[in-house]
């Protein structure tokens, strides 16, 4: 009996040894490694899609901006063409007024020759 007391056993169980104590605290820390490493692969997929959303956005941005680019530079090129006709139809309009000038001039002669016919008639 004196050797069952010293080597722990009393009533059919035995108890707890320095050895078994260190594998149960182990495995305990084993799973809470294991889930911890789970919700890091799991945390790690999220910023991965989040990226991968990122870049994907990103890209979009680049193309609308290339878009608009390209329609600023076609505004340009119109508002160019625009003031090339908008100064032509300047050179238009001042031969036209030239013209206008020349016309009423012309028509002043004439009103002056149609006097002096007139006049000319009257006088006979």
């Amino acid at each position: 009996m004196a050797v069952s007391a010293l080597s722990g056993q009393k009533s059919g169980r035995e108890k707890p040894t320095e050895s078994s104590a260190i594998t149960a605290c182990t495995h305990r820390s084993s799973e809470k490694v294991r889930d911890h490493t789970e919700e890091v692969r799991d945390y790690t997929e999220e910023v991965r899609n989040h990226t991968q959303a990122v870049q994907d956005y990103t890209e979009e941005v680049r193309d609308r901006t290339e878009e608009e680019r390209d329609h600023v530079e076609e505004v340009r090129e119109y508002t160019e063409e625009e003031g090339d006709h908008v100064e032509e139809v300047r050179d238009n309009t001042e031969e036209v007024r030239v013209h206008v000038g020349e016309v009423r001039d012309h028509t002043e002669e004439e009103r002056d020759d149609v006097g002096e016919v007139r006049d000319h008639v009257e006088e006979v």
